[in-house]
């Protein structure tokens, strides 16, 4: 059945593609040769992309045209056209995206490509990543389908089938229209940022793309990326590596935690968040969690305690959702509550904690009814556990008194960070 299609496959690609594929678009510096042991030149547009040929980008994304598929290289990628079939490749390193039809590729041996897939090779990992239509993976015993949003990936010869996280779409060449500065809003004990060199923080410097910044034992620090929020730990350090707004509207964040741990708040839009450490990412798009770097024999590990946060690492991605946690030795667990959680938590009670003005109440009064009048920038006013409506930052409501003592609880809260303060009146209805 495999020697079967392959043959066919071969027969139709070597009539229709004989030819060589054009390089139809460049962006940097990228070279070519023609076989093994072929000088490398300079790649140029209208070049063709001939069999047992390579293709290497550096700083350049690089993009190949032909009738039933297009190819693009990203940066730092290996791309080599194979022999065995007109229309074969296999991607040597980086990550490359195809959309056609009766594309072959090589993952320990040939996968049909029928629709868009993203190809990923770093060191023995090679992966696989379908977005539409569907891979179908050749083999002698059995041929077997992947589907749009899974992935396939393999490790010293082991195939293996998962779910796939969502790859942020660099193949589709967006403008970065801005960039962005993430804020230092608070700080206690010693800490540092690399500008050129190292100098010690304030309250209000800026950490920008390709900057480092870090603390010291006894030490936490606070850094603003717009309504998110990034809490350093003690001996921590994280390098803003990207933070792009593109032309599309939409924006993506990359940090990577080099040593430490970090505690998180994100509010960002469902905008791609991501913080990388050795061994794992954690992508998000909007929650609560706590990433620490490995150290030792100690494995890297996420805790989320809001939303759910993607666990992405060499075979995949585990969903780890609020009250849970994950490390790569122990897998998916419940979530287990240190010190320096709770630490935390109590902080970010304090972080986005909103406003609340009332109108003063008598503490005595015959009347059924009272009109509760307040002023507040909350995201929401809870009164007696009933929600109210906030206009222009003001909210009113009226509530009926019983006889003898009515208690009365106004809280003004921010969901997205947990901030809240809490008013309390006790009032006493005279009468009956």
């Amino acid at each position: 059945m495999l020697a079967k299609k392959l043959l066919l496959i071969f027969l139709i690609s070597f009539f229709s593609f004989i030819s060589a594929q054009t390089i139809t678009s460049i962006s940097g510096l990228a070279e070519i040769r023609d076989s093994i042991n072929s000088p490398w030149r300079p790649a140029i547009v209208g070049e063709d992309f001939g069999l047992g040929a390579f293709l290497r980008t550096f700083d350049a994304s690089l993009e190949l045209n032909f009738e039933k598929a297009v190819i693009k290289l990203d940066k730092n990628s290996l791309l080599k056209r194979q022999t065995y079939y007109a229309q074969s490749y296999e991607l040597l390193e980086g990550n490359a995206y195809i959309k056609g039809q009766e594309t072959i590729f090589f993952i320990d041996g040939p996968v049909e490509i029928d629709g868009e897939t993203i190809f990923t090779t770093k060191d023995d990992l090679k992966k696989a990543v379908v977005l539409n239509g569907k891979l179908t993976v050749l083999r002698k015993a059995k041929d077997f389908e992947v589907s749009a949003g899974e992935q396939i990936s393999s490790n010293a010869g082991e195939l293996k089938v998962q779910q796939a996280y969502p790859v942020f779409p660099w193949y589709e060449g967006l403008a970065v229209v801005d960039t962005g500065t993430a804020k230092v809003i608070g700080f206690d004990g010693s800490a540092r940022i690399k500008k050129d060199e190292w100098q010690d923080v304030k309250v209000g410097d800026e950490l920008n793309i390709t900057e480092s910044i870090k603390t010291f034992s006894d030490s936490w620090l606070e850094l603003a990326f717009g309504e998110s929020l990034i809490r350093l730990q003690s001996d921590t350090e994280i390098f803003l590596k990207e933070w792009s707004s593109f032309e599309d509207g939409s924006s993506r964040t990359v940090i990577e935690l080099k040593q430490g741990k970090v505690w998180a708040i994100i509010n960002n839009d469902g905008q791609p968040f991501e913080i990388d450490t050795p061994g794992l990412i954690a992508g998000v798009r909007g929650t609560k969690f706590r990433l620490d770097s490995p150290v030792d024999d100690a494995p890297p590990l996420i805790k989320t305690f809001k939303g759910n946060v993607a666990g992405i690492n060499d075979s995949g991605f585990v969903e780890i959702e609020a009250g849970k946690q994950y490390d790569p030795n122990n897998g998916l667990k419940e979530l287990e509550l240190d010190d320096l959680d709770r630490e935390n938590l109590d902080r970010d009670k304090l972080f986005g904690q909103p406003k609340l003005f009332l109108k003063k109440l008598n503490f005595y009064t015959k009347e059924a009814k009272i009109l509760i009048v307040g002023i507040s920038d909350a995201e929401m006013v809870l009164i007696n556990d009933q929600e109210v409506e906030i206009i222009d930052y003001r909210f009113s409501l009226e509530l009926d008194l019983d006889y003898g003592l009515n208690y009365i609880e106004i809280i003004a809260k921010n969901p997205s960070s947990d901030g809240e303060i809490i008013a309390t009146q006790a009032i006493i209805r005279a009468g009956k």
